[in-house]
């Protein structure tokens, strides 16, 4: 049987009433749950073909699942909460009763690298959670007007998500109330609300508990495989770093070629005047997948550094010969580039990494 290694880069969770699905994303691979069946999206950037995935296990932080004759091996360890989410795929898997019925309200919870975002209801009514590098936000989209909020926090208990603001509301000077507070009260089955508690809990706990602000910052964590006395039980999460600082190499300009805007900027806006005032966010234009690869000098490559320059040209955006001291971690020459769409992006990847037979 071929195995295939995959990680988990970003977690989202994401139910559609109206579609009847519950869509389960690691970033690498999503999963559905349609009609009581976990399928796997072997193709989620483009038109779903969705086929069925069988005996989904856990071991460690390791979730693998089979499609056919192929064994897939997720390491969960690379995103805090996705280890979550692949047990909820393996609870959706042996009780395919869990959801049905039972969930009445749209919701989606996204957790990145350095983002966090949150929202459930309709066009009834709708509230949002933001916590990104541009600021943190609740606001109550409906029902209308829109109210607009500086997050202070937020906690879930017993089945509540109660929400406290700082100030007035961003959207209307002329409102009078100072430090909004709400309340929604969830309606979910219990096993999709216990998962959906712990990602709000683990978003929240990334970005308050050192009182971060007017800073660029990235965190690192790992994730117990057994009882440590005096750190933790096992599964729990342990922090290794927290970096009050970009994160290391070309990831800023990585930032900046994948949005089309320059995060510097975005940081003296917010030190100097606490808005926007010079960046430009360019949010109409469309996004890119920046990726940077690079290559090793005692490997041997099928397609050499010409070739890679004149297929790729117009979309390598960078590529330099790396200082000796930092090949160990990001290899002897790199190449970043931006493409429109993952599928390119993958296909350069391979290019670059395609080695010949030894």
């Amino acid at each position: 049987m071929r195995t295939i290694k995959k990680k988990a880069t970003h977690i989202q969770l994401k139910y559609t009433p109206s579609a009847g699905w519950l869509d389960i994303n690691f970033g690498e691979e999503v999963f559905r749950l349609l009609k009581g069946e976990v399928m796997l999206d072997k193709t989620p950037y483009s038109d779903e073909t969705l086929v069925p995935i069988e005996n989904p296990t856990i071991e460690g932080d390791i979730f693998s699942y089979q499609v056919g004759k192929t064994l897939y091996k997720m390491d969960c360890s690379t995103m805090e909460g996705a280890i979550d989410l692949a047990l909820l795929v393996q609870k959706l898997k042996n009780e395919t009763k869990i959801v049905k019925n039972s969930i009445d309200e749209n919701f989606e919870i996204i957790l990145e690298e350095r983002d966090f975002s949150f929202s459930i209801g309709d066009f009834n009514r709708m509230i949002l959670i933001d916590y990104n590098e541009y600021g943190n936000e609740f606001t109550e989209r409906f029902p209308e007007p829109t109210k607009c909020y500086t997050m202070g926090d937020y906690h879930v208990e017993n089945g509540i998500i109660y929400v406290q603001t700082v100030g007035r509301n961003l959207d209307d000077e002329n409102d009078p109330v100072v430090d909004y507070q709400y309340q929604w009260p969830l309606k979910l089955n219990k096993v999709l609300q216990t998962t959906l508690e712990k990602l709000l809990e683990i978003g929240r706990r990334a970005v308050k508990g050192f009182g971060i602000k007017s800073r660029f910052i990235h965190l690192e964590f790992f994730r117990l495989q057994s009882d440590k006395k005096g750190l933790g039980k096992k599964g729990d999460y342990i922090g290794l770093e927290a970096n009050m600082r970009p994160a290391g190499g070309y990831t800023p300009d990585m930032y900046n070629y994948a949005n089309n805007t320059d995060v510097y900027q975005i940081w003296a806006d917010m030190i100097a005047f606490d808005k926007i005032e010079k960046a430009e966010l360019n949010e109409n234009i469309e996004k890119n997948y920046c990726v940077y690869a690079s290559r090793r000098d005692n490997k041997n490559y099928v397609h050499s550094h010409d070739e890679i320059k004149q297929k790729y040209g117009n979309a390598i955006v960078m590529d330099e010969r790396m200082p000796d001291i930092f090949s160990e971690a990001m290899g002897n020459y790199m190449y970043t580039a931006k493409f429109a769409t993952k599928e390119e992006m993958d296909e350069f990847i391979n290019f670059v990494h395609e080695k010949t037979e030894e």
